[in-house]
């Protein structure tokens, strides 16, 4: 079977289209999970006024200013940014499994309940998460290093959730077969995770600026909301992809 970008993205907009209400029920879920977790864990914004005015200096100031602080303010720093990372983790981990299952359940399997499916997503959670966490921590070093060879490592990472989650195998299986995987048709991956690095750069811009006008926990949600509609946009798309290559191998065969 032959298929193109174009095809691929028509298939993506006519499905976000047509699902378009669970898609966003998805998405405002895992945003709200990420907003609550950052809210009970992370310390009272009062207590880090302290820190506002670091954004006005550079990295080189910013590290002798933590070296200079008090354990009590240090000990605030890490715990706001422990507590943004880890519910960064836990809502894209939501969304993923989400999304992932929704779109198995409509493509790949529909005579399964949703009872079945929600029990799956519940047994898979840890593993994806796992996942997650090791997905972050490498591309965030490809992205620190130069911005082509971030791009460069997502492209080829980005199936291994889908690959994870729908051919129930281990992480380790996943990362390596996403690689294979994506290695051989990067025209069809690279302009998606281009696309959607964009987009994210984009939005963070906006929340910047609108942050002046809309109240810090409601900026955030938007911030989260729209993010996270992008994000399911991509997995659409990457999962079309990986569902339209195992008609073509078993075809092939």
């Amino acid at each position: 079977m032959y298929f193109t970008n174009k095809l691929i993205l028509n298939d993506t907009k006519n499905f976000f289209t047509k699902n378009f209400g669970t898609i966003l029920l998805i998405s405002i879920f895992s945003a709200l999970v990420a907003i609550i977790i950052n809210y009970f864990i992370a310390p009272d914004y009062r207590k880090l006024n302290i820190f506002y005015e670091l954004d006005k200096y550079n990295a080189g100031y910013l590290f002798n200013k933590i070296q200079n602080m008090h354990f009590s303010e240090q000990k605030i720093l890490f715990r706001t940014l422990f507590a943004k990372i880890f519910s960064y983790l836990i809502g894209n981990t939501i969304l993923l499994i989400g999304i992932i299952g929704f779109l198995e359940f409509i493509f790949l399997n529909k005579l399964d309940s949703w009872k079945k499916k929600i029990h799956k997503m519940i047994i898979f959670f840890p593993n994806l998460l796992l996942l997650v966490i090791i997905l972050t921590v490498i591309i965030q070093f490809g992205s620190m290093i130069f911005i082509i060879p971030g791009l460069f490592i997502s492209s080829l990472l980005s199936l291994s959730p889908i690959i994870l989650f729908i051919e129930e195998k281990n992480v380790i299986f996943s990362i390596k077969k996403s690689i294979n995987l994506t290695f051989k048709n990067m025209k069809f991956i690279l302009p998606s995770i281009i696309f959607w690095m964009f987009s994210k750069m984009l939005i963070l811009i906006v929340s910047l600026i609108s942050h002046i006008i809309i109240p810090p926990y409601l900026n955030i949600f938007l911030l989260y909301g729209i993010n996270n509609i992008l994000l399911s946009i991509l997995i659409i798309y990457l999962f079309r992809f990986y569902v339209l290559v195992i008609i073509k191998d078993k075809n092939f065969l």
